[in-house]
């Protein structure tokens, strides 16, 4: 179980360049950290770097959203040596986010995203019961830390979701 500590702003105050989410087990101790590389506004691509044993474990970037009013399409996820493509589809009762691995290197946010050749899914994020919450499923076996993964994909949607 891990906890997250999110930075907060006072009301009024800019955003901050960088951004940090520190995740802590539940005696305090902090043991991942997901950095910001962006400004954290809606008008420019998300893009963090979690950090585990003191070494980026994971980088995780968003395409630009088609519209202002729009969250990312797409997304790449690299984790443990390991390129992963996350697609948000669009229509009703679809998972937030699908990731896959060894997608066509061709594939477009353009296009029809739900209409492409894709392989299973090894990742699916999906909205929760409840508001805020999320359910999160990695394939078994992927990865040795895939609870700070789906914490970092939590963070990415949930602020892509303002």
């Amino acid at each position: 179980m891990f906890t997250a500590v999110i930075e907060l702003l006072p009301a009024g105050a800019e955003a901050p360049t960088h951004r940090h989410v520190h995740f802590a087990n539940p005696n305090g101790v902090v043991v991942a950290s997901l950095i910001s590389l962006g400004t954290g506004s809606r008008d420019q691509s998300p893009q963090y770097a979690l950090i585990h044993d003191d070494a980026v474990y994971a980088l995780l970037n968003g395409a630009d959203p088609a519209d202002d009013f729009e969250p990312f399409r797409l997304c790449s996820v690299e984790v443990e040596g390991r390129r992963w493509v996350g697609l948000r589809p669009t229509g009703e009762d679809q998972p937030l986010l699908t990731l896959y691995e060894d997608v066509a290197s061709d594939l477009s946010i353009y296009g029809d995203l739900e209409a492409a050749d894709l392989p299973d899914p090894v990742g699916i994020f999906e909205a929760g019961v409840d508001e805020d919450l999320y359910m999160v499923q990695i394939a078994r076996g992927r990865l040795i830390q895939p609870g700070l993964l789906a914490l970092a994909l939590a963070v990415l949607v949930d602020t892509q979701e303002m």
